[in-house]
């Protein structure tokens, strides 16, 4: 037997147990309020939350329901858009009977059970795209961290701490250290707007930026000229604050 196979199939968690273990937690009701406010955030803009303070409640539920549905159809592609659409219209449709008079056989399709399956489809397909997206964000949460400097770095002068935590499992944050020539070192700190994966590949060129010139540069230039390239990159509606600090081991000082 394939040793590797067999260690995946020890490891898989156990379906009976783990729903056991949902039901334990005691929060479920709290997780499916939270869930509900996040799906509202995402799919109503601010526009229609306005429109729906100024209806009866009645007609808020209605067309709260309505419009998280439109926009959630519209967002499919539209293969799966499709299927959603016949599995709907499947879910409420009759039974169909089909009669053959010379065998004298009768079949029954049962369209709601066809169109239940068609929902889980599409939910299986839309399901597998989340997680090879949180796959991809892990790996990138893992790169992020690599990047980063130790939380004590050493400087002679000096006792240094630095810590970050994201949000999310990448995020627009920048802790840096950077040892430079002559008795110097630098510490970034710096906020990219946003949060996400777009965030924090902009956060990573500028780091990668900062840490390209700050050897060569005084600290009013570097800031200045990695404020030039960022501008030239990045994208119009995305900014980014940084604080940048040159430490001197010799003379103790701070610029």
């Amino acid at each position: 037997m394939d040793s590797t196979k067999s260690e995946n199939t020890n490891s898989e968690p156990k379906l009976v147990k783990t729903i056991k273990k949902d039901l334990k937690q005691g929060d479920f009701f709290k997780t499916l309020r939270r869930d509900f406010f996040e799906i509202r955030d995402f799919y109503i803009s601010a526009e229609k939350e306005k429109r729906l303070k100024e209806m009866n409640w009645a007609k808020r539920v209605f067309f709260l329901i309505f419009w998280i549905l439109k926009s959630m159809i519209l967002k499919l592609t539209p293969a799966r858009r499709i299927l959603l659409l016949l599995g709907f219209i499947c879910l409420f449709m009759m039974n169909v009977n089909i009669s053959d008079s010379k065998s004298k056989s009768n079949t029954e399709i049962r369209l709601n059970i066809l169109g239940g399956s068609l929902i889980l489809l599409v939910l299986m397909l839309e399901l597998k795209d989340k997680l090879l997206a949180r796959d991809e964000l892990e790996a990138g949460r893992k790169v992020q961290a690599a990047l980063m400097s130790e939380e004590s770095p050493l400087f002679d002068g000096w006792t240094l701490w630095l810590y970050t935590r994201p949000a999310n499992e990448v995020c627009g944050d920048l802790v840096d250290f950077i040892k430079l020539k002559n008795d110097r070192a630098g510490i970034i700190m710096a906020d990219v707007a946003g949060k996400g994966l777009n965030a924090a590949l902009l956060t990573a060129k500028l780091q990668a930026t900062v840490r390209a010139y700050a050897d060569d540069f005084e600290p009013v230039e570097l800031v200045s000229k990695v404020n030039n390239i960022f501008y030239r990159d990045s994208l119009r509606n995305i900014f980014a604050s940084l604080l940048y600090i040159e430490l001197n081991s010799k003379s103790g000082s701070i610029r």
